[in-house]
């Protein structure tokens, strides 16, 4: 998925369905049986920022906030 998720000739809208359809499926496979504590929430939000952050080349060095990050890709 790296090929994907770093290529810079794809859009950022591709970028966001691919995170969805595989990347997010993957980990979010048979949730529905989980007992979903905030723990666990948080860890899977910050996988997703993880990806978003990726997605977009920004570092996470660079301390910009996960709402301007949302709002880059316009998922707030």
């Amino acid at each position: 998925m790296d090929n994907i998720q770093l290529n810079r000739n794809i859009s950022i809208t591709t970028n966001l369905r691919v995170l969805e359809c595989y990347i997010m499926s993957v980990l979010t496979y048979a949730s529905k049986t989980w007992t979903i504590s905030t723990a666990m929430e948080t860890r899977l939000e910050a996988a997703e920022m993880w990806f978003l952050r990726r997605m977009l080349r920004i570092s996470w060095m660079s301390h910009t906030t996960n709402e301007d990050i949302l709002l880059k890709v316009d998922r707030r």
